[in-house]
């Protein structure tokens, strides 16, 4: 389950614009591993991480293990003014799984990936049905994709991931 859903772009705006000042990383700034973020949004997605979906389930369960990808994800991450899915600080990438309310939410998702890219976050998205019946096609994408991360950021990696999904 991602943030709370919004009828309408105009209810996220407004929310949006009561949220409190972002912290930021111990040092006072965007660092490499510290993004900002709303720290009211920390009881939200500790919330989602009890009550996640099924694809989010079997996506962290049999693709995002640091035995399958080599990283270590975070569920439900806070940063800036939204909760990604699952976010690995040292290749600054979030995986977002995309349920039907999304396609509702073009305009939104848009602006949330570009503020994200904007913070040297790259987003990664899919789609519940797949992660539900194309689990490897999904590991497989995934880890090409972490390929070309890793190359960008002329990271090797420490313990390279087991072969299958």
């Amino acid at each position: 389950m991602a943030e709370k859903e919004f009828e309408k772009a105009e209810d996220f705006v407004e929310v949006e614009a009561s949220l409190t000042p972002l912290t930021r990383g111990d040092k006072g700034g965007v660092t490499r591993n510290h993004l900002p973020y709303n720290p009211k949004l920390t009881s939200c997605a500790r919330e989602n991480r009890r009550t996640g979906c099924l694809p989010e389930v079997r996506m962290w369960k049999y693709i995002l293990s640091r035995r399958q990808t080599g990283y270590k994800f975070l569920r439900q991450k806070p940063i800036d003014h939204y909760i990604v899915d699952f976010y690995c600080s040292k290749l600054r990438m979030a995986i977002e799984i995309d349920g039907d309310s999304h396609s509702d939410r073009i305009s939104y998702d848009s602006t949330r990936t570009e503020r994200l890219q904007i913070l040297g976050v790259v987003v990664v998205r899919y789609i519940n049905s797949d992660v539900l019946c194309r689990l490897q096609g999904v590991y497989d994408d995934l880890m090409s994709r972490i390929r070309q991360r890793e190359d960008e950021l002329g990271i090797t990696p420490l313990n390279p991931p087991l072969s299958g999904g």
